[in-house]
C-alpha cells in the first residue's frame, strides 16, 4: 500500500462521521487500559552504508498503556505509552545492533455503535516518540491512526481489538533508520464508576379518581304505602319498600347518604299535613333501618302540601278532588354517594 496512513485517515474520518450514540459508559468518564500485539515496520529508509539486519519474533512483539476521558456518547480523549518493538540494523562498519522505537501518544477516540455492547472506532493523533540504537537516538513527532472494534463486557470492563499504524518514525541522519510501524493489538480497559444501574423504583398507583356522585331516587305513590289520613305502612307499602331495600343494598349504603321526603295533599289544614307528611318520611325510615340500612346514613323530612305534582283547581266534589290530588301523596327516596349504582 503506497500511503497507508492516508488510507487509515480517509476510513477513520468516516467511521467518525455517523459516531452519535453508542454503549460507552459516560457517567464514570476516567478509563485505564493496557494492550499488547504484534508490530512491524514498514516502507524502511536506511541511512547511506546502513541496510537491515536480522529481526527475531521476539522484537516484533509491541505494547501499550492508556488512559482516557469519555466527553461524551461518542468522543473520548486518549493519551499513553507505545513500545513499538525492535528492528534489525547494520550499520557502515559491518555491525549489527537494533533500532528501539517507543513513544508518547495523545490521540482522539470516535466511536460508533454496532450492536448494544460492541463498537467500532477511529483513534486520529500524534506520537512523541525516541528512535534509538548504536548509541544514537532521534526524538520527534509522527502522526498515527488507529481503527479498533470494542466490547463492552460490563459496566466496568471492556475489551478491544485494534490495527495503529505510525507514520515516519525515526530519521536516517540521526539513528540511521525511518520507518513506518503498525501494531496489531489486544486490549483491555477498566472504566472506573461503573454502579450497577438503579432498579426503577415502581411508581405507585394513582390513586383512583372519585366518581361523580350518582343519585338513586325512588318515587313512592303514598296511597300504596299508607291508608288515607295514616302514617302506618300496609303490606303493599312494605312490600315495595323491601324491594327497594335490596337495591340499595346492593349499592354499599354504607358509602351513601338517603334522604327520606314526605308529601301531602292541601286537604286538611297546613299544621296537620306538616305533621302527617314528617309521620309517614319516618315510618319509611324505621322500615329501611328494620332491614339492615344504617340508621346514621338516613334522614326523614316532611314538607306536607309544599311543592304539588298537581293542582285540581276545578275539581269540586270531595271525592273527585281526594282522586286527583293524588299524585301529591307521595314519599321520595333519594340515596346519594360514590358506590350508588342505577
Amino acid at each position: 500500500m503506497k500511503h497507508p496512513l492516508r488510507s487509515l485517515l480517509a476510513v477513520a474520518v468516516a467511521a467518525a462521521l455517523p459516531a452519535i450514540v453508542h454503549a460507552a459508559n459516560v457517567d464514570e468518564p476516567w478509563y485505564v487500559g493496557g494492550k499488547v500485539g504484534w508490530s512491524d515496520f514498514y516502507s524502511k529508509d536506511y541511512a547511506k552504508d546502513f541496510g537491515s539486519a536480522d529481526t527475531s519474533n521476539g522484537d516484533k512483539v509491541g505494547a501499550g498503556a492508556f488512559v482516557g476521558y469519555q466527553f461524551n456518547d461518542w468522543f473520548a480523549l486518549e493519551g499513553g505509552y507505545d513500545w513499538l518493538g525492535k528492528e534489525g540494523i547494520r550499520n557502515a562498519l559491518g555491525e549489527e545492533g537494533k533500532q528501539r522505537f517507543q513513544g508518547i501518544q495523545l490521540s482522539g477516540k470516535f466511536s460508533t455503535p454496532v450492536t448494544d455492547k460492541l463498537d467500532a472506532y477511529a483513534r486520529l493523533g500524534v506520537m512523541g516518540y525516541r528512535a534509538s540504537g548504536f548509541g544514537d537516538k532521534h526524538d520527534g513527532a509522527a502522526p498515527l491512526a488507529a481503527l479498533g472494534l470494542e466490547y463492552n463486557i460490563d459496566r466496568n470492563w471492556s475489551t478491544r481489538f485494534e490495527y495503529q499504524y505510525t507514520n515516519h518514525l525515526g530519521k536516517t541522519g540521526d539513528n540511521g533508520l525511518r520507518a513506518d510501524n503498525g501494531l496489531l493489538s489486544l486490549g483491555v480497559a477498566y472504566h472506573f464508576g461503573g454502579a450497577p444501574a438503579p432498579v426503577p423504583v415502581a411508581q405507585p398507583a394513582p390513586a383512583p379518581v372519585p366518581a361523580a356522585p350518582q343519585v338513586m331516587e325512588f318515587k313512592l305513590n303514598g296511597d300504596v304505602l299508607f291508608a288515607f289520613n295514616s302514617a302506618k305502612l300496609n303490606d303493599a307499602g312494605q312490600a315495595e319498600l323491601a324491594t327497594i331495600v335490596q337495591q340499595i343494598k346492593t349499592a354499599q349504603p354504607q358509602q351513601a347518604a338517603i334522604n327520606i321526603a314526605g308529601y301531602t295533599d292541601r286537604i286538611g289544614s297546613d299544621a296537620y299535613n306538616m305533621k302527617l307528611s314528617k309521620e309517614r318520611a319516618a315510618s319509611v325510615g324505621d322500615f329501611l333501618v328494620s332491614q339492615g340500612i344504617p340508621a346514621s346514613i338516613i334522614t326523614a323530612e316532611g314538607f306536607g302540601k309544599a311543592d304539588p305534582v298537581v293542582a285540581c283547581d276545578n275539581v269540586a266534589p270531595r271525592a273527585e278532588l281526594i282522586k286527583c290530588l293524588q299524585p301529591n301523596r307521595r314519599v321520595v327516596i333519594r340515596a346519594v354517594g360514590q358506590a350508588v349504582q342505577q
